[in-house]
């Protein structure tokens, strides 16, 4: 973007200030009246003379008065005829609308028209449709945004004309019209005495009947077959009940088989023997069997063939197995023998000496009584206080019983966790203590050492650094100034300031500047440290700036040079390469350079240029100053040489050359100046080049060049420049607000429309607005569009100037602000106010002074309200706004 030349905005602003100097005593082709004179001096209380061609001057009349609506006169003689009425012309329509707010043209609701009367105020209106009750017509009847939703005509019972369940239905809304949807679908018929699959007979062809089932009685009489009757599932029995017989059913359904033995219970010989032999008939399985009484068992001691095997009590039954004689100890064992038809307990083992081994020898019921074999010293085989132990008889068995237990080791001197290592571990120690000493050799920790705890130091004294501590423990922290004395640079600071000498503060080596900042003077060194030499307060006048976010401005360019993103580049035979991005903060990464991306090559070529569009500083008074930021890597003369030139509208002058027999080698944004005063014209320009004039150049890199300005400061500054192709400026948007690329809009009812084309001559169409190429909504409190914090608090000069397409009802219906952000409240510098309204047909440049409100994180918003009544209008429109200021030693 390129700022456009200020002394085209300078005229327009004198122009103003001379036109509110001279007053208007008398209207213009088209104007109404002036007000009557006050009564004093030689033609006090005379009307007012002028007016349009069509209508007369106003009288002269009370002052004070209140303004009557429709009368022609100007009764409170402010100048302006009927200006606090609602409308202003008798016939007159305006756009109303009385329904919900947010209603308004949504669905089938819409404004009406009110029309101006006699007295200047708005008939009743006429033709608007309010939001109604919603009924299945496709219609948004209550205007919510949704149609035919809560309709008020539907949810009701029907008949859908089917038979059976598929008779009931539900009205429902279907595309715009109520129809009638059956409640349940025709399904499988079931015995419940419906018409379920609404063919129109009940329970035919059941689907849920012919299956076996059980009739809850029992036996034969149990099986059963699913039956439907009157709407019921019902069991029929298959089988009747009869006398039980022995065949292994329940023939009388009493819920026993075979019940009563049928044809048992009679007395029979099994054909066995011993034992085994008598039996009794029994029904068995549905068949009569002869059970023995008695089945064939192990032999037992009773004088009975148990076995059924002819002999009795053969085999020793119940003989040869371990008893107790019921002695104590080992005479308790004892055998079983069958003797006479009855078992007897032979004891084992006699009485004996008791020993240790778990058993009680000697049957006095007592196992190892006497600890035999106990109460001897032994060693247990463990390490430590472990080692020592005494015998004793435990579990039938001789050990060795250790008389102390392993423990936490303790400092003193014994193996206290029996590991065989005395005072392992450092018992005790480990912890801070405190050796009694100063600084660094006070802090100790604890050591087990000979079987005791002692405090050890754990650094040594040492020489003083510059660390906080005290090292050398001394009772003092850092004495001496250690490492301190040396000159050094101050960081952040710049010179004279930044001189000083390394001082040792809160343990760090700090660089205390030695030179305070003065007061600046006018003697070329920057006494307030403040980055800019010979600093004063002027008004900053800016004659050209350009960032090369386009090429906008016009710029003409010779073979090789090209206006695009920063690019590395590589393959340079010196130097640096290309930058990767352009040094505006603005984040459009816009450069111009030679062979963006790529080298100048080895090719002899004349001279080749960028050249700017011109540039009037015929009129600036005082000095005049060109500066830019360069990235160059370049050969030196005669192989390649580099100017800075400007037309002084007769001949070009060179400020730079670049120098013999050095090559240049940028490798960051170095800002260059030069004093250009000498050649103010109102046709000026300014060019930079270079050629290749000798075999055997180094390949290199070339030209980059951004933020050219020229102006009356050395040093200017540009807080902020937005052509708004898009928000790398970080906006912040109330409601309405956006940035986009503009258009013609229509549907306003008073002014113009917005802008087919933005202000600025690059191609990125972009503007920031107000509902862009639209118009902006009423009935609401300020709406805002607000800048980022910029920090102008060290400015001398500041100026907010932005270009502005704004059309606008009149105050009380719409009012328009520009404010500033003083860093504790909004200060307005900029409000629309009564009768009439803005009608911007143009882009018109807006300029303000705002020094007054600078702060280190000052913000500028620009913001309208509305309220109903208004008339539609396409609001807001900005395009290249700028905050700039600086300082010139004058």
């Amino acid at each position: 973007m390129s700022l456009r030349q200020l002394s085209a905005w300078k005229a327009v602003v004198v122009l103003a200030a001379a036109l509110f100097a001279t007053g208007c005593d008398g209207g213009d082709s088209s104007s109404t009246g002036g007000k009557g004179g006050d009564g004093t001096g030689a033609s006090g209380g005379a009307g007012g003379t002028g007016g349009s061609t069509t209508s007369a001057g106003g009288t002269g009349g009370s002052c004070g008065a209140t303004e009557v609506c429709g009368d022609g006169i100007d009764n409170d003689c402010d100048g302006q005829t009927d200006e606090d009425c609602i409308c202003n012309k008798e016939g007159e329509t305006k756009s109303c609308y009385e329904g919900p707010a947010g209603t308004e043209g949504v669905g089938a609701c819409k404004a009406g028209t009110a029309t101006c009367q006699a007295d200047l105020t708005l008939g009743p209106c006429e033709g608007a449709v309010l939001p109604a009750e919603e009924i299945c017509d496709g219609v948004d009847n209550d205007c919510n945004g949704s149609v035919d939703d809560n309709t008020t005509d539907t949810g009701g019972s029907c008949n859908t004309g089917l038979q059976g369940e598929c008779a009931d239905g539900t009205v429902v809304c279907e595309a715009g019209n109520t129809t009638c949807m059956q409640n349940v679908q025709a399904s499988a018929e079931l015995c419940d005495n419906l018409d379920n699959d609404c063919n129109g007979t009940v329970d035919d062809a059941t689907t849920d009947t012919g299956g076996n089932c059980d009739t809850g009685l029992m036996g034969v009489c149990a099986a059963g077959t699913d039956t439907c009757v009157n709407g019921l599932i019902e069991c029929a029995q298959n089988v009747m009940g009869d006398v039980e017989t022995c065949d292994a059913l329940d023939n009388d359904c009493d819920g026993a088989v075979d019940n009563g033995n049928p044809g048992g219970d009679v007395a029979c010989n099994t054909g066995l023997q011993g034992a085994c032999s008598a039996g009794t008939t029994a029904c068995t399985a549905g068949a009569i069997v002869c059970n023995q009484n008695v089945m064939s068992a192990a032999e037992t001691c009773d004088a009975i063939d148990n076995d059924c095997d002819g002999a009795v009590d053969n085999g020793n039954p119940g003989g040869g197995g371990a008893c107790n004689t019921g002695l104590q100890g080992v005479c308790a064992a004892g055998t079983n023998a069958c003797i006479n038809g009855a078992v007897a307990c032979v004891q084992n083992m006699m009485p004996s000496a008791e020993t240790c081994d778990g058993v009680d020898q000697d049957c006095d019921g007592t196992v190892d009584n006497g600890n035999p074999g106990g109460a001897v010293a032994c060693n247990t085989g463990l390490q430590g206080i472990c080692s020592a132990g005494t015998t004793a008889c435990t579990n039938g068995a001789i050990v060795c019983n250790q008389n102390l237990m392993a423990g936490a080791e303790m400092c003193d001197g014994l193996d206290n966790d029996c590991n065989g290592a005395v005072d392992n571990g450092n018992p005790g120690g480990g912890a801070a203590c405190n050796t009694g000493l100063q600084g660094i050799c006070a802090a100790g920790t604890t050591a087990c050492t000979g079987g005791a705890v002692v405090c050890n130091q754990n650094q040594m004294a040492a020489a003083e650094t510059c660390n906080n501590l005290d090292d050398d423990c001394n009772g003092v922290v850092d004495n001496g100034n250690p490492g301190g004395g040396a000159a050094c640079t101050v960081p952040n600071l710049l010179p004279p300031c930044a001189a000083g000498t390394q001082q040792c503060q809160a343990g760090v080596l700090t660089c205390v500047s030695t030179t305070p900042p003065a007061t600046e003077t006018c003697d070329n060194v920057d006494n307030d440290c403040d980055g800019m030499v010979d600093d004063g307060p002027l008004a900053l006048a800016m004659y050209f700036y350009e960032d090369f976010s386009d090429n906008g401005a016009g710029w003409t360019m010779d073979a090789s040079w090209t206006i695009g993103s920063a690019t590395v580049s590589s393959g340079q035979g010196l130097g640096s390469p290309d930058p990767a991005n352009d040094y505006t903060t603005t984040g459009d990464n816009g450069i111009a350079g030679v062979v963006i991306g790529g080298n100048y090559g080895t090719a002899l070529v004349p001279f080749r240029y960028i050249t700017s569009p011109v540039i009037n500083t015929a009129a600036a008074a005082g000095k005049v100053f060109l500066s830019f930021r360069r990235w160059l890597n370049s050969d030196y003369p005669p192989y390649v040489t580099n100017v800075v030139q400007v037309w002084n509208g007769t001949a070009w002058n060179t400020v730079y050359t670049s120098p013999a027999s050095t090559f240049i080698q940028d490798n960051s944004w170095v800002k260059v100046q030069y004093e250009i005063t000498a050649y103010k014209a109102a046709n000026m320009q300014i060019r930079i080049g270079y050629n290749i004039n000798n075999a055997g150049v180094v390949n290199m890199s070339g030209w980059n060049i951004d933020d050219v300005v020229v102006s009356n400061s050395p040093h200017p500054s540009v807080y902020m420049v937005d052509e708004f192709s898009g928000n790398s400026n970080a906006w912040t948007f109330d409601t309405s607000w956006q940035i986009g690329a503009t258009a013609v809009s229509t549907g306003h009812t008073y002014a113009g429309p917005d802008p087919a084309a933005d202000h600025t001559l690059g191609t990125n169409n972009g503007v920031m607005g107000a509902i862009i190429a639209g118009n902006v909504p009423i009935n609401h409190p300020y709406y805002y569009t607000t800048s980022k914090q910029l920090n102008t608090a060290g400015a001398e000069v500041l100026n907010l100037n932005f270009w502005r397409w704004l059309n606008s009802d009149y105050a009380n219906f719409m009012i328009n602000q520009v404010q500033v952000y003083n860093g504790s409240a909004w200060q307005t510098v900029f409000q629309t106010g009564g009768s009439p309204g803005v009608n911007d047909t143009a882009w018109t440049q807006q300029n303000f002074n705002i020094l007054a409100h600078k702060a280190a994180n000052m913000q500028v918003r620009i913001g309208y309200t509305a309220t109903t009544g208004a008339f539609t209008v396409s609001g807001w429109n900005v395009d290249d706004l700028l905050v700039t200021g600086g300082t010139v030693c004058q």
